[in-house]
């Protein structure tokens, strides 16, 4: 039972970034930036681990929420829009197709960000002798990861194409306020779906924002 637990939890996790690769990415020259984007996301989160250690000062009780320390890692964690605009910039992504270049990016961008960060917990708590509902969420966080990081992908390109426009700044910032409100809902003790539902909701909106689809038509 825990080996399958974990296959489960594994497919659930990665079976969408295995649908985006071959369905996207596989026939399309692609792989050099997705490698590229991927070194560079573990490169920023160095730099942002580090800053954060330097000037933030953790809560004293795990998952409690504070105004000012979230308003901090926020503005720290800004620092991936930096990277993410520099994965864009570079010569390797410039080779690639114009309108392919945010897929490239985000994906390897997110697929970094699941695997250092989702894949080695989730394989640990996965083949534990109970079944642990948090692996099911880790494991839908990590579609959440990839659909959020796409589109803020999309509007930093935005951004680098056709200069600052404020409501791409609101985007962002919701963007990067979402883990925010996850530890905010989680402080109030909001269910579980609650937390997924508004966190959906709003990357919903901005999903089809970023992507041209206008609701009601």
């Amino acid at each position: 039972m825990p080996a399958l637990h974990m296959v489960n939890c594994m497919t659930l996790a990665f079976g969408p970034y295995a649908l985006v690769w071959y369905r996207a990415i596989a026939d399309q020259d692609l792989k050099s930036l997705v490698l590229w984007s991927g070194v560079l996301y573990g490169l920023t989160q160095i730099v942002i681990g580090l800053a954060m250690a330097t000037f933030l000062t953790p809560p004293e009780k795990e998952g409690e929420f504070h105004l000012l320390h979230e308003i901090g890692r926020t503005l720290i964690s800004s620092m991936n829009l930096g990277g993410m605009f520099l994965a864009l910039s570079t010569k390797t992504a410039k080779q690639s197709a114009r309108h392919l270049r945010p897929l490239g990016t985000g994906f390897g961008w997110s697929a970094a960000n699941c695997v250092l960060g989702t894949a080695g917990p989730l394989i640990y708590s996965s083949v534990g002798t109970e079944f642990n509902m948090k692996n099911i969420e880790a494991a839908l966080g990590c579609t959440v990861t990839l659909l959020a990081t796409l589109a803020l992908v999309t509007i930093v390109e935005k951004f680098r194409k056709n200069g600052v426009n404020f409501v791409h700044v609101v985007l962002t910032a919701l963007l990067l306020c979402q883990s925010s409100c996850s530890v905010y809902l989680s402080s109030v003790s909001a269910a579980s779906p609650i937390q997924l539902f508004v966190g959906n909701v709003a990357l919903g909106l901005i999903s089809c924002y970023v992507a041209g689809v206008k609701l009601g038509e």
